[in-house]
């Protein structure tokens, strides 16, 4: 993920001849090493600005595989992971070394965030509600200040609804695809600083805001800095930036690098299930490794053969489309363990293990075991049969926290008259504040009138907006004296029509519905 011309730094990237066989290379005879599962990340700081090149082993040289400028902030933000199905070869990424997650708040589990993180490798897994440390900085593409936070609410808004501008949330990050933006109040402002390709230092701005996931540091060249804007950079003043987000997660356990237990390694292997895709394994896999069956029979053995094995089961898996699930689980009990001596069984209380689901119910129907050597390397990998039936698991099947089971959608498609009732609620309310009506007007949904209006307003009147804003025009409220009444609506060539009397002034109602249930079109009649 290059960013430097985001940073002011397009120069450091934009001759090859001087990347490759200058910054390159010194990162590559100065940096340090972060280990992750499959290859390795070599880093220097140059500056506030880091240089993050990716390494991949292979059998006779090494291979460049990705690079990411990073920024090295002073935020860490507790995220809980938010999404389960956590492929690196379906979300843009260019190697295993290189991820896109997303996270939501780890106490509420609302709102998501998308992040690029740096040094992704060194975590095994990461699994719905997982709570991960992240070192958190917004490097912005577009960005504008604000004198304060009415001068933002007074800007151009994104759209109109119902009448009322929108603007994007205060003091708030929110992802939308890849990008986020992020808005709020300005509480610091500082200055980083980088060398260009001369050596020369240059400064970029690094501004902080308050967010709902803790203080972002947004980091920007000064080029991104429309003229005029440049004395509102201050405490006080307000900012919307347009930004990615990355996230250092060689933090805390995984400072130096990826961790080789039996739990961090079951944890790899349920990634390696669930992404269908066994590379990150290869280099924990020992050499004598073997595979067992549940009838505890040597099915792979050697290296090659099992990473052969259990490749094509998820060859298979994915010809077939079949929904396989892996689930993170830990022995809790040893049956016929009176006396505790869980030293004395192979897998004692608190071995991590994996539980797979195959069918469309989604029940377990297989528990995976792994065994290390002295070199904590893989050295078998047991399908639980019979033998194994005395070991009680604990499944976390990982909960979606993004998903709230309580959540109703707003409902859009009615019939004929339960859209008039919808109307008739509005008007007896006093006011069209429904976000289900707005919703369920077709954005080119048209009004027709015999009514004449008490306003300028020339028939038809095309869109959804324009309509809100008229119906609107008609009750706010204030107090009138206002009846509706459903009656048959044959007379207008509908089987139902709103009889609407507002302060004596009448007018009957019909709603055109299409097949969806959405409404196409509202047409207006003396009666």
């Amino acid at each position: 993920m290059n960013l430097l011309p985001e940073l002011g730094f397009e120069c450091l990237t934009e001759n090859e001849d001087f990347f490759m066989n200058c910054l390159l290379r010194y990162v590559m005879e100065n940096g340090s090493v972060f280990r992750g599962y499959y290859g390795s990340y070599i880093w220097k700081n140059i500056g506030s600005i880091e240089m993050n090149f990716h390494i991949l082993p292979g059998e006779d040289s090494y291979h460049l595989a990705g690079f990411t400028s990073h920024v090295s902030g002073d935020q860490v933000w507790q995220l809980a992971v938010a999404d389960s199905r956590q492929c690196y070869d379906d979300d843009e990424c260019e190697s295993v070394l290189e991820r896109w997650v997303t996270f939501t708040h780890p106490l509420t589990h609302e709102g998501s965030i998308r992040l690029y993180l740096v040094n992704a490798d060194v975590v095994p897994d990461f699994f719905p509600n997982d709570v991960i440390a992240v070192q958190v900085i917004a490097i912005a593409q577009e960005v504008t200040y604000y004198a304060d936070e009415d001068a933002y609410n007074q800007s151009e808004p994104l759209a109109q609804l119902m009448g009322k501008p929108v603007h994007f949330a205060s003091n708030n990050v929110l992802s939308i695809l890849d990008m986020s933006v992020a808005v709020g109040a300005i509480k610091d402002v500082s200055m980083r600083f980088c060398t260009d390709a001369k050596g020369k230092p240059k400064e970029f701005y690094c501004v902080t805001i308050a967010t709902s996931y803790g203080t972002l540091e947004i980091m920007h060249a000064k080029e991104r800095v429309a003229e005029g804007e440049e004395a509102l950079i201050r405490p006080g003043g307000f900012v919307k930036a347009n930004c990615m987000l990355l996230g250092d997660v060689a933090m805390g356990k995984y400072q130096r690098g990826a961790i080789h237990d039996q739990e961090h390694l079951t944890r790899l292997f349920r990634s390696c299930i669930e992404c269908r895709d066994f590379t990150r394994i290869t280099n924990v896999l020992a050499e004598d490794c073997r595979y067992r069956s549940r009838k505890y029979e040597i099915v792979a053995q050697g290296k090659a053969d099992v990473f052969a094995h259990l490749s094509g089961i998820a060859a298979k898996q994915k010809e077939q489309e079949m929904d396989c699930r892996a689930y993170p689980a830990v022995v809790f009990a040893i049956e016929g363990n009176d006396e505790g001596e869980e030293a004395s069984f192979e897998f004692p209380i608190g071995t991590h293990c994996i539980a797979l689901s195959q069918n469309e119910e989604g029940n377990i129907d297989a528990v995976l075991f792994i065994m290390l050597n002295e070199d904590n390397q893989i050295c078998e990998i047991r399908n639980a049969g019979e033998k194994e039936g005395i070991y009680k698991v604990k499944i976390n099947r990982g909960e979606d926290p993004a998903r709230n089971d309580d959540f109703a959608p707003v409902r859009c498609a009615r019939s004929e008259r339960e859209w008039l009732e919808v109307v008739q609620a509005c008007y007896e309310q006093g006011h069209f504040d429904d976000i289900a009506f707005y919703y369920g007007m077709l954005p080119d949904c048209v009004l027709e009138s015999e009514t004449p209006p008490e306003v300028d307003v020339d028939f038809p009147i095309t869109g959804r907006e324009p309509i809100y804003t008229y119906l609107s025009g008609r009750v706010t409220y204030d107090e009138h004296t206002t009846e509706c009444e459903i009656l048959d609506g044959s007379r207008w060539g509908h089987e139902y029509a709103l009889k609407t009397d507002i302060d004596s002034s009448v007018h009957m109602t019909v709603i055109d519905v299409d097949a969806e249930g959405a409404i196409v079109k509202i047409s207006e009649y003396q009666p």
